[in-house]
């Protein structure tokens, strides 16, 4: 991979959480993860029972993988060494998001989440 330099004028994320990558410039690998499990209850009404990742069979399944294709010949041409932009505007990232500025030769990303609400 060839080294470039990022050139950003002006990024605005309001929030970023949960494995969520910013990554300005190029890299090799990007493996973002998160297990999430939200539980509302109103009191009196539900036990004091605390929510596990074992107690969902989501947690527990194997994910499902893309069959790995032979590689292929590629040929990049970059009309410039650099990455320049002006302004990024995001609300937000979350659950093994990623927002990358730049070039990434390997991304792998999983997120699993729950929500339960008793009302």
């Amino acid at each position: 991979m060839i080294v470039r330099t990022a050139t950003i004028n002006s990024i605005r994320i309001i929030a970023i959480a949960s494995s969520a990558i910013l990554n300005v410039g190029d890299c090799k690998v990007s493996q973002p993860y998160s297990r999430e499990i939200a539980v509302q209850k109103i009191a009196g009404i539900t036990g004091e029972e605390a929510e596990q990742y074992d107690d969902y069979k989501i947690f527990a399944r194997k994910n499902p993988r893309f069959v790995n294709l032979p590689d292929q010949p590629i040929r990049i041409i970059n009309d410039r060494a650099d990455i320049t932009v002006d302004t990024i505007n995001i609300l937000g990232v979350n659950s093994s998001s990623h927002v990358q500025i730049g070039q990434c030769d390997h991304m792998q990303a999983e997120t699993r989440i729950k929500h339960i609400r008793y009302v």
